[in-house]
């Protein structure tokens, strides 16, 4: 006993110091309590904060994927409309200023932060008549910034595509507009989710910066109630926790996608099944009668 006793004292300041150590790490030697933070975990105006987020997040990567898509069609240089004359020339004379503001709107919104976008929508639209609440001005600010992002990614997406993919379909009397819904964007939509997957994945964080225009989505949550109980450690990672599980559940949903839509699992799919390519046996197609 006395052996034990004496191992104890011998390693007991050891222990001590580590115990010490861990409790400086995770209480940030004490300005961080972790009893708020479980407090304000599930609490109703987060979860509602955390739910606004999502809404928010989905809208505006919807909308913005939909601008992306007639913006790179614009930039396509394949892109016609077709009309019956003398309409036809009209609608050709637009293709270069189509082109041009596809161009300038990409080249804006691209080199633009979103933080300035969403602050000069929210103070500049007042002076046009145009009052807008801030979650409204939140989603168009997000859905015209994510446009230009997306435009590009459903460009290299069409790219990605053979031309003579299209010259098949034009072949077989398909208009541009058929072609491209038939055709091309299905092959496309196979290297547009990997970077549309990650799009909306920055869309879920991005939503925090309309905290600026004091929408209460869930950092303008947190932030509220860090500010009234004096816990801003505490508050934010509240929101970091809700931050990860968003973003991690969509991480899975994505990679359910990718393996889906991709071309090797189509072509496993078409494959025999392993007992039939380890015996050779291979059924007989069914005879009709």
């Amino acid at each position: 006993m006395d052996f034990f006793q004496h191992i104890w004292n011998f390693f007991a300041p050891f222990f001590t110091q580590i115990w010490d150590f861990l409790v400086y790490i995770f209480t940030l030697h004490g300005n961080f309590d972790w009893r708020i933070a479980g407090k304000y975990l599930f609490n109703p105006y987060i979860l509602q904060g955390v739910w606004l987020t999502l809404r928010l997040a989905i809208l505006a990567q919807a909308t913005g994927t939909l601008i992306g898509l007639f913006l790179a069609l614009f930039k396509d240089p394949r892109f016609v409309i077709t009309a019956a004359p003398p309409f036809d020339r009209i609608f050709k004379g637009l293709l270069l200023p189509l082109r041009l503001f596809a161009d300038f709107y990409i080249w804006l919104f691209r080199g633009t932060p979103l933080l300035v976008q969403l602050i000069i929508i929210f103070n500049v639209l007042p002076f046009f008549y145009i009052t807008l609440d801030p979650f409204t001005t939140a989603f168009l600010g997000l859905s015209l910034n994510e446009g230009a992002y997306m435009a590009e990614i459903i460009r290299a997406g069409i790219s990605s595509v053979d031309s003579g993919q299209m010259e098949a379909a034009k072949s077989l009397g398909m208009t541009y507009g058929q072609a491209m819904r038939r055709i091309v964007l299905p092959q496309a939509f196979r290297v547009i989710i990997p970077p549309l997957g990650n799009e909306f994945n920055s869309m879920m964080k991005n939503t925090s910066l309309a905290s600026v225009i004091a929408l209460l989505e869930l950092f303008g949550t947190a932030e509220q109630f860090a500010a009234s109980q004096f816990a801003e450690l505490e508050l934010y990672f509240v929101a970091c926790v809700w931050y990860l599980a968003l973003t991690t559940i969509w991480g899975q949903v994505q990679k359910w996608l990718e393996r889906a839509f991709s071309a090797s699992k189509q072509v496993k799919m078409m494959q025999p099944p392993w007992w039939q390519r380890m015996t050779g046996i291979r059924s007989r197609p069914a005879v009709a009668a």
